[in-house]
């Protein structure tokens, strides 16, 4: 311990615990979880508190390894533009094992949850695609689209077929929910390619926005947004549609973070200083539904598992914490 570099566990902290490359990036997966659960009733008299912690856990585990690779593949690149990762403190070639402990750590949690087959193998390809997106001899990151479509898809397989694999419930969940963590992941990644482009370029890392420019990356990112928005209203919709129940709430949810979205889209655009890179590349519509859907509808949906099974208020109360750090983390918007 006394041989780690000075200052290295505040970064830890911030990076790894409490910022926005920490834990608050498992908040994507409680959606596909409440709706798994809700949709099979034999998962809920099987101690779901504990089956839904060690997922997350596997998932909090293939996000690290996944960040962590990325970190240490553009260390020096980092270096030459100032920035410094926890993980780049480490001296070789110790640094290297991290990433691989936190992806064997997933797979040994899963073994100890007594996950089925079908489980483990989801976990191993998103750790696959999670790796090949930043490491050699792949490095999907600087192969335009492909690394685009690389990341998104490793992030649809850890937090929607993660999930349903091991929870089981309807094969619908997997096409509604995955393509809106796939397009709401793809425009996440799209639009940090937007606001890192002038570091990238100089850096000569290809990134999909480097190599078709930014006026293109600009035009498409806005495609984007318009399919990651109709799929996000169709998993909105489909959560009613199996949940009559919730049909209220979720809506006036919806509704209402979309209304809130628009005023501060106008609040921005009226005060110079005011706007952020997500209001200047990210349209209202979309922030309001992936803001709604993704980080409060999960509080519906857990809210009705708790009355179905009153071990799950333990769930409940720290994914409010999570979901409640990250809106402010949103509305106080800082690329790391």
């Amino acid at each position: 311990m006394s041989s780690l570099p000075s200052g290295i566990w505040p970064k830890f902290a911030r990076e790894s615990i409490y910022g926005r490359r920490g834990i608050i990036k498992i908040n994507s997966l409680w959606l596909p979880s409440g709706l798994v659960l809700l949709g099979n009733a034999r998962t809920l008299v099987s101690r779901p508190l504990f089956r839904l912690t060690l997922l997350a856990a596997a998932v909090l585990c293939w996000s690290f390894a996944s960040t962590l690779a990325n970190d240490l593949s553009e260390r020096a690149a980092d270096r030459a533009a100032g920035k410094t990762r926890w993980i780049g403190l480490l001296p070789e070639p110790g640094a290297r094992w991290v990433p691989a402990v936190f992806a064997a750590g997933g797979l040994v949690v899963l073994i100890v949850a007594e996950a089925p087959p079908g489980t483990m193998a989801a976990y191993a390809a998103a750790i696959i695609l999670g790796l090949a997106y930043s490491l050699r001899p792949f490095r999907m990151k600087e192969r335009g689209a492909l690394g685009l479509a690389a990341y998104a898809l490793s992030c649809a397989v850890a937090n929607v077929l993660i999930p349903w694999t091991c929870f089981g419930g309807s094969p619908c969940v997997v096409p509604v929910l995955g393509s809106a963590v796939f397009l709401d992941k793809w425009v996440n990644l799209h639009f940090h390619q937007i606001v890192d482009f002038e570091e990238d370029r100089g850096q000569g890392m290809t990134t999909y926005a480097v190599r078709v420019g930014l006026d293109k990356a600009r035009r498409s990112l806005r495609l984007f947004t318009v399919l990651a928005s109709l799929s996000l209203a169709a998993a909105a919709g489909y959560a009613a549609w199996i949940l009559p129940r919730i049909r209220v709430p979720l809506l006036i949810t919806v509704v209402t973070i979309l209304c809130l979205s628009l005023f501060h889209t106008i609040l921005s655009g009226r005060r110079p200083g005011r706007e952020t890179d997500l209001s200047r590349e990210l349209p209202w519509t979309y922030l309001g539904l992936t803001l709604g859907i993704f980080r409060a509808v999960p509080l519906i949906l857990f809210w009705e598992l708790t009355r179905r099974a009153a071990s799950l208020g333990t769930a409940l109360a720290v994914i409010a914490v999570l979901l409640a750090a990250d809106w402010i983390l949103s509305y106080r918007y800082r690329y790391e």
